[in-house]
């Protein structure tokens, strides 16, 4: 064992005994039998019989009922014994950090057998500071923190705990009642949410409480015994279950009695280099899940870079796993949100705040402004904390289980955000491409014009020809000017993939499939977008899409229309609308796809002249 390993095991004792009380009751009260027990079994016994339940069948009123005192009875645990906490976590931090301040002292403790941050070792070193008049200042724990406990926005915050919780509960469950939840269905909800919610609420809370309070303490031990130190480097435990924004700021320097912020649950911690002393030569690290190693000492980014792109995707998710490959640079991740109570936390930007330039490949007209993007992850929260109880049939069981967490604690726009990464996954793999279906006379006006016209140009459509709703809809959309150019007015399509073929035939017997690059400036609804004025919603980028631009009550509606387009089961009018914006010429078609060999002789005769590839479909 390394010296860190002696801290994380004190971390883990002295939560224990200032947290497990909490823990312990927390548990008492909503998992081993009791009231809120008996309740739920009851519960249970009546949605075996019923055929229908409401918000007033008596078994499902008192199990909420009995929730909602529960959850405030945690709440008062977690107020009585959170000071405790973070004195705990000062405890920590006192016989820690001045084990690091004599690393090499430390280090012979190891050798011998010792461990180096145990009461007895901290006594030697309080020894060797008194016989050696070193001026080593290690004060009382309870003035090292910072009391948060105590802050206004800790007591606002835990006032509004119980009823908080118990209001999200008892709103899930109307709107499962709403949308036909049946009562085995409620029942199952309200036991695995009252049986996990409250264990996972107070562990992120207390837990977060002790890593931030140790942080703070250690800090304040370093201000006043900071000529002992060179330098303070930051330190991320560089495991499966470390976040990029720790990696990205893993190896980098911290000033000396600066507190390192981290994110909730946050594990990262601080090397010292002493006085005089030399960067370490290794550092400890698990490359691989359950593979322990030492490697050379090194940054964050560098170590990442390193990692196999298995590992890498698992850490970043498919969406941020494309953009790290375009751009090589985890620091471009790292953003910021600012806590009420601990202040500010790094944590891994959502995609849609990344530099436009990192953003693959998005080229829309300037109208469409990233205003939007907030629009349209605001509409994608409502979805998920509405109706975000369904996910993609591909998700593992681990993966449903870490979104079914997320939307228990609350965290809505990290559920949110699994989604949308696994919306753009789909979206961008495959090779997708944008397909047009035309008729006859459609396919002559291209090659007379050079150019395909919208139905403001044309004055016809073999959809509905409504000009006027359409303005509407494209101002909804995308912000287009009412009264700009019909020349610059988007083109319509549907994305496809494979060989599948292009629904929509009532628009023609013609699939013009478009060349790639056009993806570019191409935004996307999943559903029709003349829908828009009943759901009020925002197309998104084609490379940057979001569940948020579905047209659709349900999350369910997105997921799985972009399941049955990405198999070729879709039909009829249910498909991934294409908006192609700046215009579109033949320059930017790729090939024509027909059904039978006798419409060659006329695309010969249109587009001879073209580079356009002509394609019979296979089978026909």
């Amino acid at each position: 064992m390394i010296l860190q390993d002696y801290i994380r095991q004190l971390q883990d004792a002295e939560y224990n005994r200032s947290a497990g009380v909490i823990m312990r009751g927390v548990s008492q009260i909503t998992r081993m039998p009791g009231e809120l027990q008996t309740s739920l079994a009851e519960l249970d016994k009546a949605a075996k019989a019923l055929d229908v339940i409401n918000m007033d069948t008596p078994e499902l009123s008192e199990a909420l009922a009995v929730f909602r005192a529960k959850m405030n009875a945690t709440e008062t645990l977690v107020k009585q014994y959170a000071l405790a906490v973070e004195v705990g976590g000062g405890k920590v931090a006192k016989r820690s950090t001045t084990a690091k301040l004599f690393y090499g002292t430390s280090q012979d403790l190891i050798d011998q057998g010792v461990d180096p941050v145990s009461a007895e070792a901290y006594s030697y070193f309080m020894g060797i500071v008194k016989d050696m008049n070193l001026g080593y200042i290690a004060p009382d724990p309870s003035s090292l923190v910072k009391h948060y406990s105590e802050s206004d926005a800790f007591i606002e915050r835990m006032n509004k705990w119980g009823d908080g919780y118990a209001d999200v509960v008892n709103n899930s469950v109307q709107r499962g009642i709403a949308e036909g939840w049946n009562p085995k269905k409620i029942a199952r909800y309200i036991r695995k949410t009252a049986t996990d919610l409250p264990i996972n609420a107070a562990y992120s809370t207390t837990k977060t409480l002790q890593f931030q309070s140790y942080r703070d303490a250690s800090a304040e031990m370093e201000r006043l015994n900071g000529r002992f130190i060179e330098k303070k480097i930051r330190m991320a435990a560089l495991d499966g279950n470390t976040c990029a924004a720790c990696i990205a700021l893993h190896g980098t320097e911290v000033p000396k009695g600066e507190s390192i912020k981290d994110h909730y649950n946050g594990r990262c911690d601080a090397i010292y280099v002493p006085a005089g002393g030399d960067m370490p030569e290794f550092m400890q690290t698990f490359g691989e899940p359950g593979e322990r190693n030492f490697v050379p000492f090194q940054d964050g980014e560098s170590w990442f870079a390193q990692q196999s792109e298995a590992f890498q995707r698992q850490t970043l998710g498919p969406g941020k796993y494309e953009w790290y490959k375009q751009n090589r640079s985890l620091q471009g991740l790292i953003g910021n949100y600012s806590d009420s109570v601990f202040g500010d936390m790094p944590v891994v930007k959502p995609l849609w705040v990344l530099d436009k330039t990192a953003i693959q490949n998005v080229n829309l007209p300037d109208y469409y402004t990233d205003k939007f993007r907030e629009y349209i992850n605001d509409d994608a929260n409502d979805l998920v904390l509405v109706h975000g109880h369904h996910y993609p049939s591909n998700w593992s069981k681990d993966k449903i289980s870490e979104y079914e967490k997320q939307l228990v604690l609350g965290h809505y726009d990290d559920a949110r955000q699994m989604i949308d990464d696994w919306v753009k996954q789909e979206l961008i793999s495959d090779n997708p491409r944008i397909s047009i279906r035309t008729s006859e006379k459609g396919l002559k006006g291209i090659a007379k014009d050079g150019r395909y016209k919208s139905q403001f140009e044309s004055g016809t459509s073999r959809g509905l020809y409504s000009p006027g709703r359409r303005k509407e809809a494209e101002k909804n959309l995308f912000n287009t000017p009412i009264n700009i150019d019909k020349s610059k007015r988007p083109i319509y399509g549907m994305i496809n993939y494979g060989d599948n073929v292009a629904t929509g035939y009532q628009y023609g017997e013609f699939e013009i499939v478009l060349k790639n690059d056009v993806l570019e400036r191409t935004t996307i609804t999943l559903g029709d977008s003349l829908n828009v004025d009943r759901w009020d919603r925002k197309a998104s980028p084609f490379y940057d899409p979001s569940i948020g631009s579905q047209l659709g009550e349900e999350t369910k509606y997105g997921i799985n229309l972009i399941e049955r387009v990405k198999s070729g089961q879709a039909g009829g009018i249910s498909y991934i609308e294409a908006q192609i914006h700046k215009g579109l010429t033949v320059d930017d078609i790729d090939s024509i796809i027909v059904d039978n060999a006798g419409m060659i002789p006329l695309l010969n005769g249109l587009f001879s002249d073209t580079t356009i590839k002509f394609i019979i479909r296979k089978g026909t």
